[in-house]
């Protein structure tokens, strides 16, 4: 069953699943007489064009689009790939997701080379790091328990052997909920199994 009532309370926010510039626009003209309401965007394709409004009314953007083509034919060819940075530097909080569609829900596994690659065209680093951990979790009201390595937070962690924004890093140990958790998978048995073959003669 949803939590209406603390989204209707301000509690929790609303989420609207908005791409262009027209539903945007159309989203924010109808929050406007839902005072109470704490209004986030999600997805937000053409987001980046509102972002000073979005910025002085405090409404967040969940964005999805990083990876997506360019909308137009007038857009410049990385406008999705900066979209996050043009967000972050208007005063907009923004988290970045896979989305829901297609095959988004096997997909999450990429979302630090997502965020990474909204750093490599003017997300600040800590920025795009807190759009995949903090934020989200500050935005679904969990920002008490997760998000962040803070006293008294569930022990849900990694350790990696770089940057984690950096595809070359891989992931060395993980704890959830305090407990740690194997990382062997179906592809590290695998290859186990043909590094141990014998050698070709």
């Amino acid at each position: 069953m949803l939590p209406v009532l603390p989204v209707l309370r301000g509690e929790l926010p609303l989420m609207i699943h908005a791409q262009g510039l027209r539903e945007i626009r159309s989203a924010l003209k109808w929050s406007e007489s839902q005072p109470r309401l704490r209004i986030v965007i999600v997805g937000g394709r053409d987001a980046w064009m509102l972002a000073a409004e979005l910025a002085q009314r405090k409404i967040a953007v969940i964005y999805t689009e990083v990876f997506d083509l360019p909308a137009r034919g007038s857009d410049a060819y990385d406008v999705q790939f900066s979209a996050p940075a043009v967000l972050h530097q208007a005063g907009v909080t923004v988290a970045i997701s896979e989305g829901l569609d297609r095959a988004s829900a096997s997909g999450q596994r990429n979302l630090p080379y997502i965020a990474a690659q909204a750093a490599a065209f003017g997300l600040p680093t800590d920025a795009a790091l807190a759009a995949i951990t903090l934020i989200p979790a500050q935005l679904h009201g969990i920002s008490d328990t997760l998000g962040s390595i803070e006293p008294g937070k569930d022990a849900s962690l990694f350790t990696a052997s770089g940057d984690i924004l950096d595809i070359r890093s891989e992931v060395k140990q993980l704890w959830i909920s305090g407990v740690e958790q194997s990382l062997e998978t179906r592809h590290t048995r695998l290859a186990a199994k043909y590094r141990a073959r014998p050698p070709a003669k």
